[in-house]
């Protein structure tokens, strides 16, 4: 599994800022259990994504009525209970 870390310096010349983008590459080596976790890490957090869309979709359709990130956050603790029930 590779990643690119892109990290900003900046540098002056002739008194001039000047942004320059760096990027390095590295490659991970994992063991299946932490793959497994990793996994499962990444199977939740795209669960949770799109439960919040699709509430905030359909209260937006149903009733033009926008759902807060406070609402949706106060929603976590019952996915959370919800998803134990069902594992």
């Amino acid at each position: 599994m590779g990643n690119v870390s892109q990290s900003v310096s900046t540098h002056f010349n002739n008194n001039k800022n000047i942004d320059m983008l760096k990027a390095y590459k590295f490659r991970i080596y994992h063991i299946k259990t932490q793959k497994a976790k990793m996994d499962r890490t990444l199977d939740l957090c795209r669960w949770v994504y799109n439960q919040t869309l699709a509430l905030r979709k359909d209260a937006w359709e149903k009733e033009c009525k926008s759902i807060s990130r406070y609402d949706t956050h106060n929603l976590l603790p019952v996915w959370k209970e919800d998803n134990k029930k069902r594992m």
